[in-house]
């Protein structure tokens, strides 16, 4: 039975099930297209995570084949090192900077959270607060805090108390002492002073006296409503009267927890940021007393926690290598990474992993190849979208069948693909062939390093660019900047050696461009060219970089 892959849209939002499919730096038609066609064949077998991606910009001709059936280009991917994004909790609660510390200990016990940022009104990290603050809080108590140094906000505490307003209004702050009213009434008639507050029992007595001395607020505990007389001397004196349903000693402890969370956070901490390198931000975990802190965005908003636990059991980023397994051409961070598998119709690269992975290198023309007999053998049938970007990049690498590289099993996958795609593929040929060529706005360097890839052989490092055109008129006019540019790249790189090949798809041959005489030297003992210039020589039916120019440049650095 033959099923169905799916196209999906890319996503800003990573899930921990991501698997980046990935192509090689300077990516071409092959290196695109692959990435998104075995993305979603994975996704149909076996990886609903599996996401394409890219290492570079698109280059036109790609980009043709992409808007002929309006698709998205796959995520540019600048590396795979674990990041505090990958590896941070994103569960996380949140409290504000005017809740209680009352609410905010309620709040770790249930959400059984030993840390909680602090925000203000929109969200913005003001602080942290730690349950080692808590504790150092309430061990450190021996006396009801005094109001004057923390005015009590009334309605935060009627907010924890549970208790009933008899007199005052709830927008009320106290910033007198603090009394507990078991003393006697003599007592209370000469130490209480204005504006203070007094928590008593239901004596009556009591009550008149605090009330008559001054007392702000009255707190009457153990749920026993007071005199009617009582009530009127409170609102004669414009005094505040609550019925507490708690016993004095919770009545009193709950005045010092309702103080805000503000007072006792942990202002400018350090936090992280969901970018950073996972491997950097353990520096922010070595404080004393510091087990996890807040990651945030650039807008201060918090993202996530990030704690010593999270960073030793983070999990890597995971990938699959499609046309190409070198690892001077992959995606910067692979050593950090897992390495799921590698499809590709290259020479055997220099990749290492601890276990064994599917390793997939076939001696075919294009990637994409192999990547359409994957469909056939796992009895899906791609989407017209997908099998015209495998078709384009069969095209692409082959130069319509006309690449040495090309092999019986292109044509027939590229029949295959034209058929469901219902394309016809000279005239797809042409037009993606004709996207190619187009070099407007495009620089030498552009072309250079557009499509470069890197060797070593013998010891020696070498560099090759190449473009493919209808016409090399543009490179014909422009060899000395491309000297120039080669010059640089050399000096950049280092390379011992730098080349660009020119290559007239239709005639079938390329033009050789290189900075100096070493080059030259390497061109003529690889091709013998009859008319090798000093930064240029042709060499007729000469089109593939893989399968013609690198082996004969290889035989000739190795046996230097």
């Amino acid at each position: 039975m033959t099923g169905t892959s799916t196209l999906r849209p890319q996503s800003s939002v990573l899930s921990p099930d991501t698997v980046w499919v990935v192509g090689h730096q300077n990516p071409d038609t092959d290196s695109i297209c692959s990435a998104i066609a075995y993305a979603a064949l994975r996704r149909a077998l076996d990886l609903p995570g599996a996401t394409p991606a890219r290492l570079g910009p698109v280059g036109t001709e790609a980009a043709a084949a992409l808007a002929r059936r309006d698709l998205p280009a796959p995520a540019l991917l600048t590396d795979v090192r674990q990041r505090v994004a990958d590896v941070m909790n994103p569960s996380f609660v949140t409290v504000g900077h005017d809740a209680t510390l009352y609410e905010a200990g309620q709040l770790m016990r249930e959400a059984r959270k030993r840390l909680l940022p602090v925000v203000d009104e929109g969200e913005r990290l003001r602080g942290i607060l730690t349950v080692d603050d808590m504790a150092d809080r309430y061990l450190g108590e021996m006396t009801v805090e005094a109001a004057h140094r923390v005015p009590i906000a009334l309605d935060r505490y009627l907010r924890i108390l549970g208790g009933q307003l008899l007199a005052g209004e709830p927008g009320r702050e106290f910033a007198g002492r603090i009394w507990i009213g078991s003393t006697q009434v003599a007592t209370l008639l000469h130490e209480v002073a204005p504006g203070d507050l007094v928590i008593v029992g239901d004596r009556e007595n009591a009550h008149e006296a605090a009330l008559r001395a001054g007392a702000a607020c009255l707190i009457v505990v153990a749920g026993r409503a007071p005199t009617g007389a009582i009530l009127a001397l409170a609102r004669e004196r414009g005094a505040t009267l609550i019925v507490s349903p708690h016993d004095i000693y919770a009545t009193a402890r709950l005045l010092n927890l309702s103080l805000p969370v503000s007072e006792i956070m942990r202002p400018g901490g350090p936090t992280i940021d969901p970018d950073d390198l996972a491997a950097d931000a353990s520096g922010a975990l070595l404080g004393p007393g510091t087990r996890a802190v807040p990651v945030v965005d650039e807008d201060g908003r918090v993202q996530g926690i990030l704690s010593r636990t999270d960073l030793l059991r983070g999990r890597r980023k995971r990938v699959i290598l499609v046309d190409h397994n070198h690892r001077s051409q992959a995606v910067d961070g692979l050593d950090e990474a897992e390495l799921l598998g590698v499809i590709d119709h290259h020479n055997l690269g220099d990749l290492r992993t601890a276990e064994p992975i599917p390793f997939i290198l076939e001696p075919v023309g294009c990637t994409a190849t192999i990547i359409a007999e994957h469909y056939a053998l796992a009895g899906i049938e791609p989407e017209p979208p997908i099998a015209g970007l495998l078709l384009a990049a069969i095209i692409s690498d082959t130069l319509l069948f006309t690449s040495p590289t090309t092999t019986g099993r292109d044509r027939v996958a590229a029949d295959r693909l034209a058929a469901l795609a219902r394309l016809e593929t000279e005239a797809f040929a042409r037009e993606l062939f004709e996207a190619r060529s187009d070099f407007r706005g495009t620089t030498p360097r552009d072309l250079l390093l557009g499509n470069l890839k890197a060797y070593e052989f013998g010891g020696a490092s070498l560099a090759i660019g190449q473009a493919e055109t209808l016409s090399t008129a543009y490179f014909d006019e422009r060899d000395a900047e491309f000297v120039t540019e080669m010059e640089r790249l050399k000096a950049e790189g280092p390379y011992d050696y730098a080349l660009f090949l020119a290559t007239d798809i239709l005639r079938g041959s390329s033009v050789a461009i290189y900075p100096g005489p070493p080059e030259r030297r390497l061109v003529v003992g690889a091709f013998a060219p009859a008319d090798a210039g000093t930064n240029r020589a042709k060499l007729p039916g000469v089109v593939s970089r893989k399968k013609q120019v690198v082996p004969a440049l290889a035989r000739v650095l190795g046996g230097r």
